[in-house]
């Protein structure tokens, strides 16, 4: 997983900030979406990992077929009013690893069409 920029300086990190924040708040909006739908993901699986991953694509199968057939659940709606906010994380497991800072870098020099400011890794 991507993690925000601790504290971004150029143009190009404060729009992977944005990116990243908007991308992070439909995820996490989808997720809810989905555990609403479907309580079994909501309250988690007693069984092996290779069956309870059957069973995620089997949600995500039904969910597209019920949004196919315009079958809005109730709670459907409730997720397109939320707002992801950034909170800063002093947990040392957000840091991550070097191949992943270095995949963030890259990330930000696509955005500035490769001009960017120097970042320390």
């Amino acid at each position: 997983m991507m993690t925000p920029l601790a504290d971004p300086q150029s143009l190009a990190e404060n729009e992977y900030q944005r990116k990243h924040i908007r991308t992070r708040n439909l995820v996490e909006r989808s997720i809810g979406a989905w555990k609403r739908r479907f309580n079994c993901l909501m309250v988690g699986f007693q069984i092996n990992v290779m069956t309870a991953l059957i069973a995620i694509v089997a949600c995500g199968v039904l969910w597209n077929f019920l949004k196919g057939e315009n079958d809005e659940h109730e709670d459907d709606q409730e997720d397109c009013q939320v707002e992801f906010e950034f909170q800063e994380s002093t947990d040392s497991r957000n840091s991550g690893t070097i191949a992943g800072k270095q995949k963030q870098i890259r990330l930000i020099e696509q955005i500035s069409g490769g001009n960017i400011n120097s970042l320390a890794i």
